[in-house]
C-alpha cells in the first residue's frame, strides 16, 4: 500500500507499507499435506512424506505383523541402512504449522529541481525500515531524464545491519522460502528471506545507480548496479539488466523483452546463483485482454557446495500471466 501527498508545490511525500503473512506458503505442497514438495518423499500422496512412513506402510499392507512389532522392523532397517532416512512424517517441517511474517515500512521525499519539457532533474531521499530487523536510507538520490529517451538516476545508500534494499524486488518469489542442508545435521532445514537479514551483521554504505533508454520507440532496454560496502571487505551487489521491444511496435504483441537479475551477491563471479532470475517475457494482446508468458531459469543449491554446477540445480518453469486494460 502507498500513499502520496503534496504539501507546497511539487514536492512529494510518500509513505509505502508492504508485508508478507507467510513467507512459507512460497513452499509448493501439491498433494496438501503441509508437507513442502521440496523434502516430501512421496509429493503426490497425502499419506507419505517421508522414507521411514512409506516402510511401515509397506509392512502393514504386507505383513500381519502387530504395530510394535513393525515399529521395531522398521527401526532394524534404519539401523542396517536400508531405510536411509529414519525421520517420520509427524516430525517434518508442515507448512501447516509454521508462520513466518515480514513487514517493511518507507517513507520518501522527492522535488523536481528542473521540470521542463525535454529535461527534468528530481531530487530525493528516501528511509526504509524492516520490522524487528535493520533500516536503509538513502540521500542525496538524482534522476535525469532527458524526454521520453533518456533516464540516469543515482543515489548515495546506508544500511545498518540485519537490512537489505529492495527486500520485496523481483526476486523474491524465488528467495521467499527455501531449503538448504544444515552443514551440522546433513539435514534440509527451511530458509526464508527473512532469515538472511540475520547473516547481515555489518554497516553497508555505497551507491546505487542505473540507466534506461528508449531508442526510437523501437527498443527499451535498461540497467542498474548496486554495491554496499561493509566490514572485512563484506559486499551487497545487485545487477539487474533487461531489454526489449518497444510496446505495440509488433501486432498484438503488447510485451517482448529478456532480462537477468542477480541480487545481493558478494561478487559476480557466477552468474548463476540462488538469487538469479533469467528468461524472456512475452505478452499477447487480444481485444483488451493481455495474455502473459514468462519463460524462466531459476536455481538452487541442492547440494549445497556453494556453487549451481549439476544440471538438475537449473529449474526451467512457464508462467502464465492475465491482465484486463480497460
Amino acid at each position: 500500500a502507498r500513499l502520496t501527498y503534496k504539501p507546497i508545490g511539487d514536492l512529494t511525500i510518500g509513505v509505502t507499507v508492504a508485508g508478507d503473512l507467510n513467507e512459507y506458503n512460497g513452499f509448493h505442497d501439491n498433494d496438501g499435506d503441509g508437507v513442502p514438495d521440496d523434502i516430501d518423499f512421496a509429493p503426490l500422496d497425502k499419506s507419505i512424506s517421508s522414507e521411514y512412513d512409506q516402510a511401515i506402510a509397506k509392512l502393514k499392507a504386507e505383513t500381519t505383523l502387530t504395530d510394535d512389532q513393525i515399529t521395531e522392523h522398521a527401526n532394524i532397517d534404519v539401523r542396517t541402512g536400508l531405510i536411509k532416512d529414519a525421520t517420520r512424517g509427524v516430525d517434518q517441517f508442515n507448512i501447516q504449522n509454521e508462520t513466518s511474517r515480514s513487514m517493511v515500512v518507507s517513507a520518501d521525499i522527492s522535488y523536481p529541481v528542473i521540470d521542463g519539457e525535454k529535461v527534468r532533474l528530481d531530487v530525493y531521499s528516501h528511509f526504509t525500515q524492516i520490522l524487528g530487523y535493520g533500516s536503509g536510507f538513502a540521500a542525496p538520490g538524482l534522476r535525469l531524464k532527458l524526454g521520453n529517451s533518456f533516464s540516469l538516476y543515482g543515489e548515495y545508500r546506508n544500511a545498518t545491519k540485519e537490512f537489505m534494499f529492495g527486500y520485496f524486488n523481483s526476486t523474491y518469489d524465488i528467495e521467499r522460502a527455501v531449503f538448504v542442508t544444515d552443514p551440522i545435521t546433513n539435514k534440509q532445514v527451511a530458509y526464508t528471506r527473512q532469515d538472511r537479514l540475520a547473516d547481515i551483521q555489518t554497516t553497508l554504505n555505497g551507491y546505487y545507480v542505473g540507466a534506461d533508454l528508449n531508442l526510437a520507440n523501437i527498443i527499451k532496454a535498461g540497467i542498474s548496479y548496486q554495491d554496499l560496502i561493509g566490514a572485512d571487505k563484506y559486499h551487497q551487489r545487485t545487477l539487474r539488466a533487461e531489454a526489449g521491444l518497444a510496446q505495440d511496435l509488433i501486432p498484438m504483441v503488447s510485451e517482448l523483452k529478456a532480462y537477468y537479475f542477480q541480487d545481493n551477491v558478494q561478487d559476480f563471479r557466477d552468474w548463476k546463483t540462488p538469487s538469479t532470475v533469467m528468461g524472456v517475457l512475452l505478452g499477447y494482446n487480444m481485444n483488451g485482454v493481455v495474455m502473459g508468458i514468462d519463460y524462466r531459469f531459476t536455481f538452487k543449491d541442492l547440494d549445497g557446495s556453494g556453487k549451481i554446477d549439476q544440471s538438475n540445480e537449473t529449474f526451467k518453469t512457464i508462467a502464465f500471466r492475465t491482465r484486463v486494460s480497460f
